[in-house]
């Protein structure tokens, strides 16, 4: 059935109140894009939400009525262009009445407001779609069918029934305003299972649908490889863009600025040794069609791209020369009139902050409004958000930012940065007498600000490296050595210590007070800017944004240090302690926050009309309960069985939260693998506890013994670096003599290491971290995987730390309740490795025969798909992994099964 939108009537077109049609963000973007272009005529586009307000605006044409035709290819049936008359008389004139008779034909409405958007005349109305636009689940299943459009479009298509149960989930979810949890098994097809009824949704509601994924790999096969076979069997015109990140682009006008520095030989804020690396860059982006910096074969060292790159702090927005072309401000108007939007974890938490804090969920943030998301790669959303919401204050940051105000040039004698070239544009100013030697800027920078920033940037970094010898002290570490980091979490007993309070707490405080002190320098300097005249602050202008822009981010440091030095109960704080490449003392100041569920649940899901998160490893023991309360959906319900099509109720919403009785379904989806046939597990029975002693001798022999077995084609997967470089060791030479070469993860990049591992296709590649996920090798290239020990979490880590503590305080065991389920998604990820297709085959060797033995082991086995488990000595292991291998077929095995296919069909 169709859910009737709640409507308010539109008034007739007369002049009113802006109010009656616009919501009050949008009258403020207005007024203050039109304050922001000197209140000439500007023109914006705007959409409807479900209240009929215009809730969504954005500017697109600035004194001009030439532009409403480019307009006209922009704007769709229910959305409205809108302009100011700057005389303040709302009638609209001969050349209004033209255009918006021709808006109208289209359905598209035509406002006029004043400058202050106080007032608004209503020339035409837009065409009011009265009630939402459900998709229908005969649509999905026909484009995803055996014979389908999609079969066509992709010519070799196997119809998978996981792939149609999948898309009919994500239809419930759109349709009843719901949240769907799918964990689909590898080789379901989930990203056309939901790209194909999230952009039916779009087209047919005009609303915008947000896919957030982790990888970047991922983003750009659901571009470039899935967006155009959904186009192809869709047959409707769609747009759809990924976006990025500000910091991406090329700012135009930085990029001419550091031009006209290198053309005119001041270089006042490049160094000599950046130049040729500088120009190389202008050269590109002077020619790029996006001036993302991902076009560049290799990236450009941080101290180059900070001086072309994107930042807000210092933009000018509505008022830069490049506004028209700035590469940002295109992208984000692509991203204004795209269908779905493709993005990273990071960027839609930052969206979220935004939000969040300004209160702001109907227009523009960091991305373009939005109430329906899809999070791929969704097991990693609350370590993103962890680390999106943690704090670093460090030394290097503080030399770099300090550096970028002013530094010396050892090697040419030569000043730098921002100071330098401020001299410089002052002195131009003197000689033109549009300033005297005695303004207060002048003296400011002369004889207070230059001098003395070389010393409070040695009093900073000073502090912060007596602060790291007085926890040392406190926390009992004598030394530090080259290649080993402490990482030490700030505990109650510390901070209750004599030696915090007399000493680790007044550095903190004497370091925010040295920032603090300079930072009033500055701005009375920036205050005194006030005093000069117009044609002086437009000269000045690039210079003092910039100035503005970094005593803003030293501030930030100082906000660090005090926070760092207050109690929070929901923040774990943490010391870093370690050597640089100089072997110089190497301190950092972390703090994150120990749960992000109420966040995500307050930021997110109750914000959000419909979710659905999904990934291959979401479930533990086939249950979501885990992933539920850590990312802070409330009251899940029990898995859906893999057949199951109950829809929700039928219930929605048009305010900002989610309605109390919003349905949530999860959903677990095996693999369209016959795993049985094509995988063999085992785990030797004669290796002993990893933690035993003499364990690493038995695991190296078990290691060559294995890729003896195999010929090589093998991954081998640690949990540590410590532990893979040691083994590494021990096992090279003999791999070698077999013939095989044997690679190792951190002599190349990872792209590279993959490429001459998938060449040869009897290599051995010993790896950690990014190589349990995200690494697809398909065929005869990768046949064995040995995992040396069962991936639970370093337990010493201040966040894992912090967080076990606050399971205890609950009376809750963390083993069981945190780090057993984590380990057992990541034993999930680095399983999905081996088989990729239908045609793979191979065995998986887990050197951890707590796997069989321990009783949470149960929990990983039946997290694992369905198979077989070979439990037996090492011997008989090697033997019948060569024999299977071999094409010699599984042989019977006596010991633990993973769940079965018909098990988890009774789910």
């Amino acid at each position: 059935m169709s859910l009737p939108l709640p409507v308010r009537s539109m008034p007739p077109p007369v002049e009113g109140p802006s109010s009656h049609y616009l919501t009050p963000a949008a009258i403020e973007i207005i007024a203050r894009e039109i304050a922001e272009a000197g209140g000439i005529e500007v023109f914006f586009i705007g959409r409807l939400g479900r209240e009929q307000l215009v809730e969504e605006v954005e500017a697109h044409a600035f004194g001009s009525r030439d532009a409403v035709p480019v307009l006209m290819n922009l704007v769709r049936p229910g959305e409205v262009i809108l302009h100011n008359h700057p005389s303040g008389q709302l009638e609209p004139s001969d050349a209004d009445l033209r255009v918006s008779s021709t808006l109208g034909n289209l359905g598209v409405g035509s406002f006029i407001v004043d400058n202050a958007c106080t007032r608004l005349r209503v020339v035409v109305r837009p065409q009011v779609p009265r009630e939402k636009a459900r998709v229908a689940p005969e649509e999905v299943e026909r484009l995803l069918g055996p014979k389908s459009a999609l079969a066509r479009a992709l010519g070799e298509y196997e119809h998978r029934p996981e792939q149609q149960r999948m898309s009919l989930a994500v239809v419930r979810a759109l349709n009843e305003d719901g949240i769907a949890v799918i964990e689909a098994g590898t080789g379901t097809g989930k990203s056309l299972a939901y790209l194909v009824p999230s952009l039916l949704y779009a087209l047919d509601n005009r609303e915008r649908v947000v896919v957030s994924t982790h990888t970047i790999n991922l983003q750009e096969q659901i571009l470039h490889k899935d967006l155009p076979v959904v186009r192809r069997a869709l047959d409707r015109e769609f747009e759809a863009v990924i976006v990025k990140g500000r910091s991406n682009y090329v700012c135009k006008r930085k990029a001419q600025m550091a031009r006209e520095e290198l053309a005119g030989g001041q270089q006042s804020l490049i160094d000599d040794e950046h130049a040729v690396e500088l120009r190389e860059v202008l050269t590109w982006a002077a020619t790029s069609p996006t001036g993302d910096r991902t076009e560049l074969t290799v990236p450009p060292r941080e101290e180059v791209w900070e001086r072309v790159g994107s930042e807000s702090d210092n933009c000018l927005r509505l008022r830069c020369p490049f506004y028209e072309e700035c590469f940002f401000y295109n992208s984000r108007r692509h991203a204004a009139r795209a269908d779905l939007l493709v993005v990273n974890h990071s960027l839609l938490l930052s969206d979220l902050a935004v939000r969040r804090e300004s209160g702001n969920w109907t227009t523009a943030a960091v991305l373009p409004p939005y109430r329906h998301v899809v999070l791929d790669e969704a097991h990693h959303l609350e370590e993103v958000a962890t680390r999106h919401l943690g704090t670093i204050l460090a030394r290097p940051g503080l030399r770099r930012l300090f550096g970028r105000l002013a530094r010396t040039d050892a090697r040419y004698a030569r000043r730098r940065g921002l100071y330098a070239t401020l001299e410089e544009k002052l002195e131009e100013l003197r000689k033109a007498s549009l300033i005297t030697t005695d303004h207060p800027v002048f003296r400011i920078l002369l004889f207070d600000l230059m001098p003395a920033i070389e010393s409070v940037r040695e009093q900073c970094e000073a502090l912060v490296d007596d602060f790291g010898h007085a926890f040392m002290d406190l926390v009992g570490v004598e030394r530090v050595t080259s290649g080993h980091e402490h990482r030490i979490r700030l505990l109650p007993g510390h901070t209750a210590a004599e030696a915090w309070e007399g000493e680790c707490l007044p550095l903190l405080h004497a370091l925010a007070r040295e920032i603090g002190l300079f930072l009033d320098r500055n701005r009375q300097a920036l205050e005194a800017l006030g005093t000069l005249t117009d044609v002086a602050l437009e000269r000045l202008r690039d210079v003092a944004l910039e100035w503005r822009a970094l005593i803003e981010r030293l501030d930030g440091y100082r906000r660090l240090a005090v926070e760092f030095a207050q109690d929070h109960d929901d923040v774990c704080r943490w010391v870093e302690i370690g050597r640089d490449r100089r072997e110089r003392l190497a301190v950092r100041l972390c703090s994150a926050p120990i749960s992000v569920a109420n966040l995500l649940r307050e930021s997110l899901h109750d914000k959000m009309r419909s979710e659905v998160l999904t990934s291959a490893t979401l479930a533990v023991d086939e249950d979501f309960a885990f992933l539920f309360e850590r990312i802070g959906i409330q009251t899940p319900p029990a898995p859906v069985a893999a057949g199951a099509s109950d829809e929700a109720d039928d219930e929605g919403t048009a305010e900002p939260a989610a309605p109390a009785a919003r349905t949530t379904e999860s959903l677990i989806l095996g693999s369209s693998y016959d795993y049985t046939q094509q995988v063999l597990l085992g785990v030797p029975s004669d290796l002993g506890d990893p933690r035993s002693a003499g364990f690493d001798d038995r695991l190296a022999r078990f290691i060559i013994g294995a890729v003896a077995a195999s010929e090589g084609r093998a991954f081998v997967l640690f949990t540590s670096w410590g532990q893979m470089r040691t083994q590494h060791q021990r096992c090279a030479d003999s791999i070698r003599r077999l013939g095989i070469e044997c690679l190792v993860q951190g002599q190349e990049s990872r792209d590279q290491l993959l490429q001459r591992f998938r060449r040869d296709e009897t290599s051995v590649l010993f790896a950690t971290s990014s190589f349990w996920e995200g690494v697809d090798v398909r065929g005869r290239a990768l046949e064995l995987l040995v995992i040396a020990r069962l991936p639970f979490a370093v337990p010493n880590e201040p966040i894992q730390e912090a967080q076990h503590e606050r399971l205890q305080q609950q009376g809750r065991d963390p083993f069981h309740a945190l780090a057993v389920p984590r380990a057992v998604i990541r034993l999930k990820q680095g399983f999905g490795r081996l088989i990729r297709s239908r045609t793979d085959r191979g065995a998986v060797l887990i050197a951890d025969e707590r796997l069989v033995r321990a009783g949470y082991g149960r929990r990983f086995v039946r997290s694992l798909p369905p198979v077989e488990l070979a439990h037996e000595t090492t011997d008989l292991l090697l033997e019948r992994t060569r024999a299977f291998l071999a094409g010699e077929g599984p042989a019977p095995v006596q010991g633990p099964r993973s769940r079965s296919a018909s098990s988890r069909a009774s789910r």
